[in-house]
């Protein structure tokens, strides 16, 4: 079993996806780095060569920009990207090849004002475990070495 702690955690999200892991990152990740991840995997993903090319030139012609949700990102229609950093993440792999992937997601604050008008946070939503069970693959970068 493999214990990473804090990391990024980009997944596939909406109706049924195949793969729902798309990747892991680092925690020292900078956000400022994490859109442009984002939006490079969903354009692999979603877009031709064309489009990739037009991209490549241009960034604003990217028709699925990221935009932060809460305390991640997201990108694209159904399904889309979601990034966001996790705790306690960690990868199991079992006797029959299969991974579980398993965190905690953080909890979501939102601003409310008291009625004296000074600002306060309350957890919107709390923090929640959650899991992946997928089938461990070859990795790609190894193929044909």
């Amino acid at each position: 079993m493999a214990t990473r702690g804090v990391a990024w955690l980009i997944t596939w999200e909406g109706t049924r996806p195949t793969e729902r892991l798309a990747a892991i990152l680092h925690y020292g990740t900078s956000d400022k780095c994490i859109p442009a991840i984002v939006e490079l995997l969903y354009a692999l993903h979603a877009a031709s060569v064309e489009e990739l090319a037009a991209c490549a030139r241009k960034p604003t012609n990217n028709p699925y920009r990221v935009t932060q949700a809460g305390s991640g990102f997201t990108c694209g229609h159904n399904p889309h990207l979601y990034a966001r950093k996790v705790d306690k993440l960690t990868v199991a792999t079992d006797a029959a090849g299969v991974q579980t992937i398993s965190w905690i997601e953080r909890p979501v604050y939102q601003l409310v004002k008291q009625k004296d008008g000074s600002p306060r946070t309350k957890k919107a939503t709390p923090a929640r475990a959650d899991w992946i069970q997928r089938k461990a693959t070859t990795r790609l970068w190894r193929v044909g070495v």
